[in-house]
């Protein structure tokens, strides 16, 4: 995992020195023990070496298919944003698998509700389902990421 950002320009856009920066907490030795981030998104591949260990299922739940296997419905890898944001939470270190998160003794659970039309009460629900120690929320929605175009949020309801 390359922890500091050299830049590149030519293909990522990306200026050096666009760092996390989280290094010096991990030397503190803040590294997410006794914190579960929640994700709202379109599922969790909670099977991945990188998340086993972390994975919160009793913070979890699947409100597109109403039960508690917050798995990615199919295998294309455009369902499977919410496994890419957990890893970048709570990525396990030192398993020569893939990445690490910027806190990799953190847990994660999943409210996938992504996976189809999403409707306010929907969202609602998940916002206010059995907390289970889900103690920080993320939903990194918005509109599509193709590089080609710049979108802003919209209006809700």
């Amino acid at each position: 995992s390359q922890l500091i950002n050299g830049g590149d320009l030519q293909r990522a856009r990306t200026p050096s020195e666009f760092d996390v920066n989280v290094t010096g907490v991990w030397q503190e030795g803040n590294l997410g023990e006794g914190v579960t981030v929640c994700l709202l998104d379109d599922g969790l591949d909670y099977s991945n070496p990188d998340l086993t260990d972390a994975y919160n299922a009793k913070g979890s739940y699947d409100f597109n298919e109403n039960d508690y296997d917050p798995m990615p419905s199919t295998s294309s890898a455009a369902n499977h944003h919410g496994t890419r944001c957990a890893g970048e939470v709570a990525a396990k270190a030192n398993n020569f698998y893939c990445g690490l998160g910027v806190a990799p003794g953190a847990r994660v659970s999943m409210l996938k509700i992504l996976d189809g039309t999403v409707i306010d009460s929907m969202e609602a629900m998940a916002y206010n389902y059995q907390h289970h120690g889900n103690y920080i929320y993320s939903s990194s929605w918005g509109p599509p990421d193709s590089g080609n175009f710049i979108d802003g949020p919209h209006v809700l309801g």
